[in-house]
């Protein structure tokens, strides 16, 4: 098992490399023609700006959240619910099992020696090595419709919403809106996103609404977007521990770089 993992690896990071290439390139490319377009019809862009003027948040993020759900529902007599390939899979979806059986942990079973397998506890409980995060949300989509996929719809279409509401947080609302229907397609539509049960679309709707709460606090700041920056950490903390102490570490620098010069806090802060 080692060994096939340890000469599977190479080809794995040149795939991914590859991957990493290509799309930065294709990127690139967009972003210059966009640039060269701009620049030779500026009035285009002022005919952008018009009409982003009529966008708003309200209608911009339902809209994000529905068109990849409403897509791959779409499209489900060709292409059916996904099956668990991999070992992640498999393991979040236990944790799925357990916490929609009302349990945190499964008791060991009598022959777990013979039942060892990876990414998975057999002592001193049975139960996944993976946090709950994304389990919960699995589980959720069981308990509500018993299929679990429905969970990894609803966690998209939570992740497309956010990070289109974080958009328009920092971005004029014509580019957010852009931003928004980008995200849906290539990231809500991604089969490693919406056809995988260890995605992490749950952990980017955590993520989108920490970011979209920091850029919004420095102009309005509230106990609500407090409350909801917090909301994203936790969000976060729950699939991805370790990663989260860096967003923890960025959240309280940003904020720290708000209150040290001597900014005064408008009513209604925090504090």
């Amino acid at each position: 098992m080692f060994q096939w993992t340890y000469s599977g690896f190479p080809q794995a990071i040149a795939a991914v490399g590859s991957r990493l290439l290509g799309e930065g390139s294709l990127a690139a490319v967009l972003t210059t023609a966009v640039f060269l377009i701009f620049r030779r019809y500026p009035e285009l862009l002022e005919k952008i700006r018009r009409a982003g003027q009529v966008l708003r948040v309200e209608t911009c993020v339902p809209a994000a959240m529905l068109l990849p759900v409403v897509v791959r529902l779409a499209i489900l007599p060709w292409v059916p619910p996904p099956q668990p390939g991999v070992h992640d899979g498999f393991s979040h979806l236990l944790v799925a099992d357990t916490l929609a059986s009302g349990r945190l942990a499964n008791p060991p079973h009598r022959l777990w020696r013979q039942m060892e397998t990876i990414y998975v506890l057999q002592r001193p409980a049975y139960a996944s090595i993976y946090p709950i995060g994304q389990g919960i949300v699995l589980a959720l989509g069981k308990v509500a419709t018993g299929s679990p996929w429905s969970g990894v719809l609803l966690s998209v279409a939570l992740m497309c919403g956010a990070i289109t509401w974080m958009l328009f947080g920092c971005l004029p609302s014509s580019w957010a809106a852009l931003g928004g229907l980008l995200a849906s397609t290539a990231f809500g539509l991604a089969p490693e996103w919406v056809d995988s049960y260890y995605g992490g679309a749950f952990s980017a709707f955590g993520g989108a609404l920490l970011f979209g709460a920091l850029c919004r606090l420095r102009n309005a700041p509230s106990r609500a977007l407090g409350s909801l920056g917090g909301l994203g950490w936790s969000i976060c903390w729950l699939t991805r521990p370790f990663e989260s102490l860096l967003l923890l570490a960025f959240a309280w620098m940003w904020i720290m770089a708000l209150v040290l010069p001597g900014r005064r806090w408008k009513k209604g802060s925090l504090c």
